[in-house]
């Protein structure tokens, strides 16, 4: 098969997809990865090929702005989603993504385009090219009120190419697969049919400094502290370290790419900062992880049976905390409460109850009878086989 794969460029709408474009690739078929030029770096050692079609997310983040005239950091975090998606990923998004994809996929033909659940040019290009759509899910489900706003944003770009009116953003309009376990997740789409996924990453080497600097601190449980690569917010990183710190816990803090961990000043041997350690390769060793909510962390490390505390600061992880929270996987701390009082109590009463890991194993279960990478391939080539015959 010829498939297209196309995404958001950020890392969290990246990595999900590349177990079964592996696989797909491991198995002789033919794959170009569409996506912005940070991301494209990302993939560089990759052996497919790779197409730059969109500018950074940052000049996204910066093209709303100017329309809105600032960002909607005051808006409270159940409409935040509502403002966000319609806007960034349907008015801004698909526009910046469109042309250049579009222009490959009527030159090469793919029989499949995998896009991410946020990049709504994904089906739009399909449809217009006679392709499969295959949706990867990057976050939870939005709820069908939310897809009905995308829907309004993203309609023009389908009509401008000729095309009928999509429903739902056209996201649907193929196969739907999510890691996210049903018991999280819950579809409320009545007609469609979500195929949920069991965790596929493999583990990766431990740092090569990780052991030694364990051997020194007297086996104290290892907290993984992070916010993920984007948001990096200071306050919130220096209430991690300062919290954290404070205990007897061995403690790795990772700023992010943009982040400075010298910015966090001296701290005490028990806490080690890094700008990014690849998660995979830290889960293994952990006793719990205290993040920002963001879906590849929680995922990541209810399928390790860690328990969690989570600190929201954007996009989907208000959701997830208030998900996570209400399943007994962790404590949400949101963001009027955040302190390094706060996030020290929480961590220690996820640590303390035997319920929250008992939880995460049972979750993880859960997420272990999903399909595997070449289970979910099967069911793409025998749908590409029937719209095609």
């Amino acid at each position: 098969m010829r498939v297209l794969v196309t995404t958001v460029p950020g890392t969290g709408h990246v990595d999900p997809l590349l177990p079964i474009v592996h696989r797909l690739h491991e198995q002789g078929d033919e794959i170009t990865w569409a996506t912005g030029p940070d991301q494209c770096k990302q993939l560089g050692s990759e052996p497919f090929e790779k197409l730059q079609v969109c500018p950074p997310l940052p000049q996204w983040m910066q093209q709303l702005a100017s329309r809105t005239r600032g960002r909607p950091f005051d808006l409270p975090a159940t409409r935040l989603p509502y403002w966000a998606a319609p806007r960034l990923f349907g008015e801004v998004g698909l526009p910046f993504m469109l042309d250049g994809l579009l222009a490959h996929a009527r030159e090469r033909k793919p029989d499949v385009v995998l896009f991410d659940s946020r990049c709504y040019v994904g089906p739009l290009v399909a449809r217009a090219v006679g392709a499969l759509p295959v949706q990867q899910a990057v976050t939870t489900l939005l709820p069908p009120d939310l897809e009905l706003l995308v829907n309004d944003a993203v309609t023009p770009a389908w009509r401008e190419q000729g095309l009928d009116s999509p429903t739902n953003g056209g996201v649907f309009d193929g196969l739907t697969f999510s890691a996210f376990p049903a018991s999280l997740d819950a579809c409320g789409f009545p007609d469609v049919v979500v195929h949920r996924l069991a965790p596929a990453h493999a583990a990766l080497p431990s740092p090569p400094w990780l052991p030694e600097w364990r051997s020194t601190l007297g086996g104290r449980p290892l907290v993984y502290a992070t916010l993920g690569t984007v948001f990096g917010t200071p306050k919130v990183l220096a209430a991690f370290a300062e919290g954290l710190g404070a205990e007897e816990f061995a403690v790795l803090l990772t700023t992010g790419f943009t982040g400075d961990p010298a910015a966090l000043g001296t701290l005490p041997p028990h806490v080690r900062a890094e700008k990014f350690v690849p998660q995979n390769a830290v889960l293994a060793h952990c006793a719990a992880v205290v993040s920002h909510g963001g879906s590849g962390t929680t995922l990541a490390a209810v399928a390790h049976g860690l328990p969690q505390v989570l600190v929201p600061q954007g996009a989907d992880q208000f959701i997830n905390a208030e998900r996570f929270q209400a399943a007994g996987l962790g404590r949400a701390v949101f963001p009027a409460a955040v302190s390094p009082e706060s996030v020290r109590a929480a961590c220690r009463e996820v640590l303390a109850s035997a319920s929250y890991r008992e939880r995460a194993r049972t979750v993880s279960d859960e997420m272990r009878s999903g399909l595997t990478p070449d289970e979910a391939i099967a069911l793409v080539r025998k749908a590409a086989s029937e719209r095609r015959n």
